[in-house]
């Protein structure tokens, strides 16, 4: 365990692999130097595994917000017709950012801890009048833990709205799961580097299909900032249009060896981590809140307000997540993402067996039957970062 550094296990920022952690202890160089150009030139082909594309991947400096902002400064022009999903912080945040932009904003609305009925989208498409220049929405709402299903969301708008392009806030989703750019024919997919990729919050990371491309270089850009075909350009010398983070460059690439040296087993350790999650969560009462849970973080509910046990897990080293909007102090939310042990997993399950008996949870097994199905699930004390 690094000295200090307290148990991430929120859906970001996530815990740092130590290898990883180490190389922000170097020192920085300039952004216009020869060693920035290699770094980059490192990158791309590792950011373009990671997200699954033959297509040109940006890094920027902004948190995951900037890149949706980014998007939307693309490709747009006032009035046009755009689409969103909307069933948590963030669908709402995205279609917000489109309102005062002055795009004429539609969306499908639905619970909060939803995941898109298919239906309903196949239905707008067929009756509306106008057709959407772009649908947005969230691989993974990481204010619920609803995965939505990408590849049939995809076809229905082949089939029904093809000239209609596809932009995806894989945000928290990305490198929990299996998103593949190409072949889920996205337009626009985003991410960030306090999520799957275990850094500090500062990076994000967009992807345009050349499609999405093209669109961007018919419409001139009003920022200056997010101007992605500029970006795309000054990116292609493996520089950025401006000043670089060049301290991030090699995390970031330790980061991206490190996740795509297999990124199956990436996929597996997610899936492991929900198993674990919600068989222990379950035992106390508490239930899962989305109706279809990504892998990415798991998301509990229970009849008792949740502000007490995230404050004690908290006194103990454990930071975790509450609800947010009008589920604030009624969700806990656990991220299953970056770089983590066996032994951490243990000890944050024994610290909330101890402090959950404490607040008068009632369990439905004992101690000994819980920790005997989650170690023939295969958790263990071993302590190697994976």
């Amino acid at each position: 365990m690094l000295q200090n550094q307290p148990h991430m296990l929120t859906p970001g920022p996530s815990l740092i692999h130590p290898e990883v952690f180490k190389l922000f202890q170097t020192a920085p160089f300039h952004h216009r130097s020869p060693e920035f150009q290699e770094k980059l030139l490192l990158i791309q082909p590792k950011l373009q595994s990671f997200f699954q594309t033959s297509s040109q991947v940006l890094l920027l400096n902004c948190s995951g917000t900037g890149a949706m902002e980014a998007c939307l400064e693309n490709g747009f022009a006032e009035n046009d017709n755009l689409l969103f999903y909307t069933a948590g912080k963030f669908g709402n945040r995205w279609y917000e950012m489109g309102l005062k932009k002055k795009y004429s904003c539609h969306r499908i609305e639905d619970n909060w801890g939803r995941s898109l009925d298919l239906h309903k989208l196949k239905s707008y498409l067929i009756n509306t009048p106008k057709k959407p220049k772009a649908f947005f929405i969230q691989a993974c709402e990481t204010s619920t833990g609803a995965q939505n299903p990408l590849k049939p969301i995809s076809d229905i708008l082949k089939e029904h709205s093809p000239e209609t392009l596809f932009y995806v806030d894989a945000i928290s989703a990305l490198g929990s799961y299996q998103i593949n750019m190409d072949r889920d024919k996205i337009d626009c997919l985003i991410t960030g580097s306090q999520k799957a990729l275990g850094l500090p919050t500062g990076l994000s990371f967009i992807s345009l299909s050349e499609r999405a491309l093209l669109m961007a270089r018919k419409i001139s850009c009003k920022s200056t900032y997010f101007d992605l075909v500029k970006e795309s350009e000054a990116q292609k010398q493996n520089l950025t249009q401006f000043s670089g983070a060049s301290i991030y460059l090699a995390p970031l690439l330790k980061s991206l060896e490190l996740l795509t040296e297999d990124i199956q087993d990436r996929y597996k350790r997610s899936l492991m981590l929900q198993s674990w999650n919600h068989f222990f969560w379950n035992q106390f009462g508490f239930d899962i809140f989305p109706t279809n849970p990504s892998p990415s973080l798991s998301v509990f509910t229970h009849t008792k307000p949740s502000d007490q046990l995230l404050t004690e897990l908290n006194k103990k080293g454990f930071i975790l997540s509450g609800g947010q909007g009008n589920f604030e102090n009624k969700l806990i939310r656990i991220g299953h993402l970056g770089f983590t042990t066996n032994l951490i997993w243990f000890q944050f399950f024994k610290t909330s067996y101890e402090i959950l008996l404490e607040l008068n949870y009632t369990p439905i097994q004992n101690k000994e039957s819980i920790f005997d199905h989650l170690f023939q699930s295969g958790l263990n004390y071993d302590e190697s970062w994976i």
